[in-house]
């Protein structure tokens, strides 16, 4: 469980330098993409943006454009957002322009208006709970209503072995980003909190029984970081790490009755100066 949640970690939070996301086996960033009004009236396009930084070519954000489709071609309009989305749906009358991005990246799902304004943009835990997500839940978009005035967005929960135990529907208002049938957690239930010193900002994620926390300030960097499974309703620290500058600390709880217990390493200019394991190991603040 932990690995597979790592490995989903690392291929979220990378701001996806191509050479290092193909090495993690991690799905390339998509390339222009466009998608037109079930009537073909109006046609979006989307196209990423790089920079060619240290380490490679770095997403940079997209450019989004509204075409109305005729004889001649008329922008309706055009902006450029930092999120890269990768799915969406335009109106027939080109009212909304509904866009959602495959990675966990910036807002999940943004609304436009008619003159490419941001109705709403709407997060992860928006559209599915972190107690959902907990659940081995996920969306998709599915379409726009019959009425053009909702989108219908699809839940589905697998288990471990990936097989869909179930799905639900939910909609979402067009003209204020409303969700209809908004999920929410059970009673009580409260994730563990972890605080960020400035610059660096607190990111959650949730698979299928695991939780991370992590303060990011590179994205290529996780300095502060802690990994919990979620079993019986509760949350158990299974991971740590705080560090920066080349020097931090790791901390992994037991996995397994063939480990003396808790395990530590030190690093210093990123080389490992200790490492231990047993009962007289402390488990870091959290």
């Amino acid at each position: 469980m932990l690995r597979t949640a790592l490995y989903s970690l690392g291929c979220s939070v990378l701001i996806l330098g191509l050479p290092q996301s193909q090495a993690l086996g991690c799905p390339g960033p998509p390339e222009s993409w466009t998608q037109a009004s079930a009537n073909g009236e109006f046609e979006l396009s989307v196209n990423p943006e790089y920079v060619r930084r240290e380490r490679g070519l770095v997403l940079d954000g997209a450019r989004y454009r509204l075409e109305r489709v005729g004889v001649r071609r008329e922008t309706v309009w055009e902006v450029r957002a930092p999120e890269l989305h990768g799915v969406g749906f335009v109106a027939n009358d080109g009212d909304y322009v509904v866009t959602a991005r495959p990675w966990r990246r910036g807002d999940a799902l943004t609304i436009r208006n008619s003159a490419g304004a941001v109705i709403r943009s709407l997060a992860e835990e928006d559209v599915v709970s972190i107690a959902e997500q907990l659940e081995g839940a996920s969306w998709s978009l599915k379409g726009l209503d019959a009425s053009q005035e909702y989108l219908e967005i699809e839940v589905a929960f697998f288990n471990d072995s990936y097989e869909q135990l179930r799905s639900i529907s939910r909609q979402i208002q067009l003209m204020d980003g409303y969700v209809l049938d908004a999920p929410s957690a059970p009673p009580g239930f409260q994730i563990p909190q972890l605080a960020c010193s400035a610059p660096a900002r607190l990111r959650v994620f949730a698979i299928a029984r695991n939780l991370t926390l992590v303060c990011i300030d590179d994205p290529r960097t996780h300095e502060v970081l802690r990994e919990y499974e979620f079993a019986d309703e509760r949350f158990r620290l299974v991971m740590a790490r705080d560090f920066g500058g080349g020097d931090g600390r790791q901390w992994r709880a037991r996995v397994s009755e063939d480990e003396p217990g808790p395990c530590e390493t030190i690093y210093r200019d990123g080389e490992v100066v200790s490492e231990r394991c047993g009962p007289d190991v402390t488990s870091p603040p959290q």
